[in-house]
């Protein structure tokens, strides 16, 4: 049963994906001293029944960095507040080349660390 659940999670997320970029609303909440600006779909944040919020986010290089690990990465992530902890359930990385990389399932939870970047992203899930 847990493998049907994960397969039809899969084939929800990448259709989501496939055409999420497009229809997005993005708002910029974080640039990283790593010349990368991260952004947020305001339209896409979804209280769970489960007390959890879903957010989709996407880093891109700034315009004139110096390293570019890739051209965009977006990501669906599984936040719960009160535990301060969230996992990521999807992820699309469209490298420099233009070839992507889609990765779909549940990774482990993870507490959010005391830095910048996890302040800016707890503060948009959760307020």
């Amino acid at each position: 049963m847990n493998t049907f659940k994960n397969m039809i999670i899969a084939m929800v997320m990448i259709a989501v994906m496939a055409s999420n970029t497009y229809a997005a609303n993005w708002v910029l909440f974080f640039s990283s001293a790593a010349e990368l600006n991260y952004y947020y779909d305001t339209d896409s944040i979804v209280k769970t029944n489960q007390g959890t919020t879903l957010v989709w986010t996407k880093s891109i290089p700034q315009k004139n960095a110096k390293f570019k690990p890739w051209r965009e990465n977006i990501s669906l992530s599984e936040v719960d507040c009160n535990r301060r902890i969230y996992k990521m359930l999807a992820r699309r990385i469209t490298n420099n080349d233009y070839t992507m990389k889609n990765e779909v399932g549940c990774w482990d939870w993870v507490y959010y660390e005391p830095y910048d970047l996890d302040y800016a992203y707890l503060k948009i899930t959760c307020n």
